[in-house]
């Protein structure tokens, strides 16, 4: 049960994003307006779930990122904005430095919004040695491992992290519930599952290949499961609104959580 961000938090966010909006250079993603990071900044701070990684392939780093929206705001936005100015951005011992292929993105609403790129991007891009992320149509580039979606989390700062997956066996209902308890008590748990789940949850997979964040489970008979999670810009059932959901297909499309506490 996702909680929201103090006040305190929220309002330095907003000031720091007024400064930033004031100036007038250039940053170091040239080809994006300041004015649209700014303006998608206090979006995303007001509302954390418009952060959205659209058509691009980014949902571990959504996933992290949204966790951090909700409690540290003005973490984020201080990411974000130093990321714009300089090329490197902080969160904690978390060190962010994009290549130059991610910095030269140019614009494309219709596949993933400025702010978005410049937050979700630069994460993922960081981590790759080889390849550089440069356009939402990586896929290969842009994937995100358990383990470094959990070592995002402990750089951070965040307590109690936990990586409770496994890449090439599914989970069950025991291990939904585990992650669920840590949810109830204002933790952050991003699901690894295969993207079936969200339409086609009768439909087994053989790998994972999404995250999504827990918000609330809300039954968990063996006929009728049901639970909320965050993806894709907004709040979504699972399974489908009129739909029922068994142990097995669930089973079948679920591969554990990275969990932390709230930073």
């Amino acid at each position: 049960m996702f909680l929201t961000a103090k006040k305190e938090f929220i309002d330095k966010a907003l000031r720091d994003i007024a400064l930033f909006e004031q100036g007038g250079s250039v940053g170091m993603f040239y080809a994006l307006p300041r004015a649209s990071i700014a303006r998608g900044l206090r979006e995303r701070v007001t509302n954390p779930k418009s952060l959205d990684q659209n058509q691009a392939s980014l949902c571990g780093p959504a996933a992290f990122l949204y966790c951090l929206l909700n409690c540290r705001p003005d973490l984020f936005a201080t990411y974000v904005i130093d990321l714009y100015l300089t090329g490197e951005g902080r969160i904690g011992d978390l060190t962010i430095t994009p290549s130059t292929g991610c910095l030269s993105f140019h614009s494309n609403p219709s596949k993933i919004a400025d702010v978005d790129w410049v937050a979700l991007a630069s994460l993922r891009d960081s981590e790759n040695i080889w390849f550089q992320y440069s356009s939402p149509n990586d896929t290969a580039s842009g994937a995100t491992a358990p383990y470094v979606l959990a070592k995002w989390f402990e750089k951070a700062g965040f307590p109690g992290v936990v990586n409770e997956t496994n890449a090439y066996f599914s989970k069950g209902l025991p291990t939904l519930l585990t992650g669920n308890l840590q949810a109830f008590a204002g933790g952050h748990v991003c699901l690894l599952v295969n993207d079936n789940m969200l339409n086609d949850y009768q439909e087994s997979s053989m790998f994972c290949n999404h995250w999504v964040v827990l918000q609330q489970l809300t039954s968990y008979a063996d006929d009728d499961i049901r639970f909320s999670v965050y993806t894709w810009g907004s709040i979504r059932p699972v399974p489908p609104l009129g739909k029922k959901m068994s142990r097995d297909d669930l089973s079948g499309n679920f591969y554990g959580y990275v969990s932390a506490g709230r930073l």
